[in-house]
C-alpha cells in the first residue's frame, strides 16, 4: 500500500471515529466555532473605542488574528497529541506506537488526526481571514499572496514544532504541562500587533520563542506597516524549516531515550 493510500485510510478512520456519535460531534463544533467568530465582533468594538493601535485598525487586527488561528488550527489537527504526550506516557499508551510498522512520529500524527478542529477552529478562522483580506487596505499582488501562503505554512510548522518540543520534554520529564501553559500564555500576544508590547517582548518572541514569525512579521509587510521592507518580514518559512529540522533531530534523540513509564 502506498503512503498516500495509507494516509487516506487513516484520515477516514479518524473521521469515522470522531463522528461515531454525530450529535455530540455537531454540538462540540457548534459550541466552539462561535468563540472564534466572536473575535471579529470584538475587534470592531475595540476600533470604535480606540482609533488605532500604533496604526493597526480593527480589520488589520482581524487579519493578524486570522493568520495566527488558521496556522494554529492546522497544527492542532495533526500535532495535538504531542501537547498531551505526558498523559500517553504516564498511562503506558505511548508504548503501542513503538510496536507499529510505521515511525512513531508518523503514527502519532496520522492515527490521531483531530477532525473536529477542521470544523470548530479552521473553518471559522478561515472565514475571519478571508473577510479581513477583502477589508484591509493592502494593495494585493502575487508576491503578497505568496507571503501570506508562506506565512500560514511557516506558522503551522513553527507551532507544530513547539508541540513536538513539548512532547520531547515529556519523554525526559514525564510531565510537560507547564510548557504548554507557557506557550498558551505567550500565544495570546499574537492576537495583537506585537509592537504594542515593547521591544523586549518583541525580541523574546523573535529570538527565544519565535512566535512573532507566525503572523506579525508577514502581516507587517502585507499591511505595509512599520519596517515593512525589513528582511525579517520574509523569514517565516526559512525559520520554520530550520525549526522543523532541529525538532525532528530532537525527536529522534528523545525516542532513543524513551524507557516507558513502567505502567
Amino acid at each position: 500500500m502506498s503512503a498516500v493510500m495509507l494516509i487516506r485510510r487513516l484520515f477516514y478512520m479518524c473521521f469515522k471515529r470522531e463522528t461515531e456519535y454525530k450529535l455530540n460531534f455537531i454540538l462540540l463544533c457548534v459550541s466552539v466555532a462561535p468563540l472564534r467568530l466572536m473575535f471579529l465582533l470584538f475587534a470592531l468594538v475595540l476600533s470604535s473605542k480606540i482609533e488605532a493601535l500604533y496604526g493597526w485598525n480593527a480589520w488589520d487586527i482581524a487579519f493578524l488574528y486570522g493568520m495566527y488561528v488558521v496556522s494554529y488550527s492546522l497544527a492542532q489537527i495533526f500535532f495535538k497529541p504531542f501537547r498531551n504526550l505526558d498523559k500517553l506516557i504516564t498511562h503506558g499508551e505511548l508504548d503501542k506506537f513503538f510496536t507499529k510498522p510505521q515511525p512513531v512520529l508518523f503514527s502519532l500524527i496520522f492515527y490521531n488526526i483531530h477532525i473536529m478542529e477542521i470544523f470548530s477552529q479552521l473553518v471559522p478562522s478561515l472565514i475571519i481571514l478571508i473577510l479581513a483580506c477583502f477589508q484591509i487596505s493592502a494593495r494585493w499582488n502575487l508576491f503578497k499572496v505568496l507571503i501570506l501562503t508562506a506565512g500560514i505554512a511557516g506558522g503551522t510548522l513553527i507551532q507544530a514544532g513547539i508541540f513536538v518540543f513539548i512532547g520531547c520534554t515529556s519523554i525526559f520529564m514525564f510531565n510537560s504541562s507547564w510548557l504548554g501553559d507557557l506557550y498558551y500564555a505567550f500565544r495570546d500576544f499574537l492576537s495583537y500587533p506585537l509592537v504594542i508590547f515593547g521591544k523586549k517582548m518583541l525580541l523574546f518572541l523573535t529570538c527565544v520563542l519565535p512566535l512573532a514569525f507566525v503572523n506579525y512579521y508577514p502581516a507587517r509587510y502585507i499591511l505595509e506597516k512599520e519596517n515593512k521592507d525589513a528582511l525579517i518580514n520574509f523569514m517565516t518559512l526559512p525559520v520554520s524549516l530550520v525549526i522543523s529540522v532541529l525538532i525532528c533531530k530532537l525527536w529522534k534523540i528523545s525516542c532513543k531515550h524513551y524507557t516507558s513509564s513502567g505502567s
